[in-house]
């Protein structure tokens, strides 16, 4: 007779998955060198997406880099990525707004890179928001976006 205990856990598995699905945002956690971790949310966006994120300590604060990719063959980018750094209780640390490059995505070449800096390192256990802010475009030599996408709650 089989048992109904790997089943059991694979339901469980795909009602996780399809929930962090329907909520619009994915999470994976960071562990510097120093053993600090952080939770990295990165917020969902059609059809360019926040595909990787990984952050490290460097000259005490912290440098963000990620990737963007799209699954489409012709993509015209226009914006920019936000991030935001949350305390464990949910207090804004800081924000900030970086361009990615490149802005087209073609056939064969279908992902941006983008990186950006906080002057500290915060505490463990703080949360890394990060969101592609498509058709808002920055003011050349600006790190501040007016509308940060990922200091929003609701934005995912």
């Amino acid at each position: 007779m089989k048992s109904a205990g790997p089943w059991r856990v694979r339901f469980v598995l795909f009602i996780l998955l399809v929930s962090g699905v329907m909520l619009g945002c994915t999470y994976n956690r960071v562990q510097l060198d120093g053993g600090r971790t952080f939770s990295v949310e990165r917020i969902s966006s059609v059809p360019i997406y926040v595909s990787w994120v990984n952050a490290e300590e460097k000259d005490d604060g912290m440098v963000i880099r990620g990737i963007l990719r799209t699954n489409s063959s012709h993509t015209d980018g226009s914006g920019h990525v936000d991030v935001a750094v949350l305390s464990p209780g949910g207090e804004l640390l800081g924000q900030t707004s970086t361009d990615y490059a490149p802005k087209a995505f073609r056939k064969y070449r279908r992902e941006a890179r983008f990186e950006t800096r906080f002057p500290f390192v915060p505490p463990d256990g703080s949360r890394i928001r990060v969101a592609l802010h498509q058709r808002q475009g920055l003011e050349k030599g600006s790190a501040d976006c007016s509308n940060n996408r990922a200091v929003k709650e609701d934005a995912a």
